[in-house]
Formats: structure tokens, C-alpha cells, sequence
């Protein structure tokens, strides 16, 4: 389970939006189904809350805006595509 406080802001639901359609989009051409969809959106959502996680560790805030959000997906994702899991899951110990 990821995420935290720092997601109870405006706009981050927006950020989140905006992951969900550009990974379904990403994924147009694939087999569909109501499966990959769900793992679309599952996805999302994790790197969504992952990226709250790596933020709190890196910065104490109350709170972050969409584009704190998005960039720090950006580390999440690049640490997780570069099987540098525990960079990631060694700050959410």
C-alpha cells in the first residue's frame, strides 16, 4: 500500500487523472480487456501513492502540488524500471 497526508491537496487527484489516461493511452494498441484495465489503473494509483511516499522521505512538506507529484514519479518510476526496488522500499521502512 503507498501514499499519504501529502495527497490531501488540490490537484493531485487531477495528477492522478492525468496518470490513469497517459498509461491507458500508453496502452492503446495492446490487448484490451477489463483485466489490463484494471492493471492500468492499479499501477497508477501505486506510483501515485509511491510518489507521496519518496517525497515525504526527501522533503518534509504538508502537502505537495501535481508537478511535485509527477516529478517525483518520474524517480519512482526510473528507480522501479531499473529493478531499484530498494530505493524505493527502503525509505517506506
Amino acid at each position: 500500500m503507498t501514499g499519504n497526508q501529502l495527497l490531501s491537496t488540490g490537484g493531485s487527484g487531477d495528477a492522478l487523472a492525468g496518470m490513469i489516461g497517459a498509461l491507458t493511452a500508453k496502452s492503446i494498441g495492446k490487448k484490451k480487456s477489463n483485466e489490463n484495465l484494471i492493471d492500468t489503473i492499479r499501477t497508477a494509483v501505486f506510483l501515485h501513492g509511491a510518489a507521496a511516499d519518496y517525497s515525504l522521505q526527501i522533503e518534509k512538506k504538508l502537502s505537495l502540488k501535481p508537478s511535485e507529484i509527477t516529478a517525483a514519479i518520474n524517480d519512482v518510476y526510473s528507480n522501479l524500471m531499473n529493478r531499484n526496488e530498494d530505493a524505493y522500499f527502503n525509505l517506506r521502512q
